[in-house]
């Protein structure tokens, strides 16, 4: 299934060089400028830190802050995006499902 209302989700975008990380960089950065409207300093900004898998681990921080162990859970991570999440989560011990439904996206975690 293919989403075509968001520029992140469109086939060209972000997945046109053999440069894996700078196709997601440019898909990352597409999708916050275009579609969440944040300015192109602001986006370049979230994209890094995107890219550096900062938020992902600041969520596994506070879930071990309040005791919750993802070790040997199974977990869904619904719109997994890029996988950033679901790769933390692998890390952490975790059994992962991931499901990304825009086609661009999944295709670029799969490179």
């Amino acid at each position: 299934m293919a989403l075509t209302g968001q520029s992140a989700y469109q086939v060209g975008h972000g997945a046109g060089s053999d440069d894996v990380d700078a196709d997601v960089a440019t898909a990352m950065r597409l999708y916050m400028e275009a579609d969440l409207g944040l300015g192109a300093d602001v986006a370049a900004r979230r994209a890094r830190a995107e890219h550096a898998r900062a938020i992902p681990k600041a969520v596994l921080r506070a879930l071990a802050a309040s005791a919750i162990d993802v070790r040997d859970r199974a977990v869904l991570d619904l719109g997994a995006g890029l996988g950033a999440m679901s790769e933390e989560l692998l890390l952490a011990g975790a059994r992962v499902y991931a499901l990304e439904p825009g086609e661009a996206w999944a295709r670029l975690t799969k490179r």
